[in-house]
């Protein structure tokens, strides 16, 4: 069997490589990424592509408990949690009260939701920020993925959104490439079938 060769910058196959088509933006306000391990594995997760598409992003990785530097990013400043709760407000409807708050930075759980929700209960430091979510009537442009919840967006689809209401940033570039992505994966997935 032949292993497949990966680009060095955006650590895909060169298959499917999209560093031509990334434009980098940047965030005017921090955002902290707070990822499973094994989605950090997964070949399609969309945080590598923020990393390569956004400027002002850090990703932090966590199985379970957070270690002292996680629970250091969720207690220093004024951080907001995107993530639904019972407690979340609607971003959608309250843009203007979340940014008259204007948080210190913004924290988004990557993972499945088996585990975002495993990683939210294992952290009760979580439960102590102020917790949004995004309005359920938005549908996700993840077709190569699927979840198990149709409300449910991927991490760059989320973290563009918030960007875009919130501090009028024109994601734009972050959603060619996404698509980007999505196109030549199914792609090689489609000519390495036949």
């Amino acid at each position: 069997m032949v292993s497949r060769l990966y680009c060095k910058t955006c650590h895909y196959p060169y298959s499917t490589c999209v560093c031509d088509a990334v434009i980098p933006l940047y965030s005017p306000v921090p955002i902290a990424i707070i990822q499973h391990p094994h989605e950090a594995r997964h070949a399609k997760n969309t945080c590598r592509l923020l990393q390569l598409g956004l400027y002002n992003i850090q990703v932090n990785r966590a199985a379970s408990t957070f270690d002292d530097k996680l629970t250091e990013l969720c207690t220093i400043g004024r951080p907001a949690l995107f993530f639904p709760t019972a407690q979340s407000v609607d971003f959608d409807a309250n843009h203007q009260r979340f940014m008259k708050n204007r948080p210190s930075h913004l924290l988004f759980i990557d993972a499945t939701w088996r585990k975002a929700k495993k990683l939210w209960h294992s952290n009760p430091v979580l439960h102590t920020i102020p917790q949004w979510h995004l309005s359920p009537a938005y549908s996700s442009r993840y077709h190569i993925r699927k979840s198990s919840f149709s409300s449910s967006l991927s991490t760059l689809e989320a973290v563009s959104h918030v960007l875009k209401k919130g501090y009028s940033v024109d994601t734009s570039p972050l959603l060619n490439l996404f698509s980007v992505m999505q196109q030549r994966t199914q792609r090689y997935a489609t000519n390495d079938v036949q």
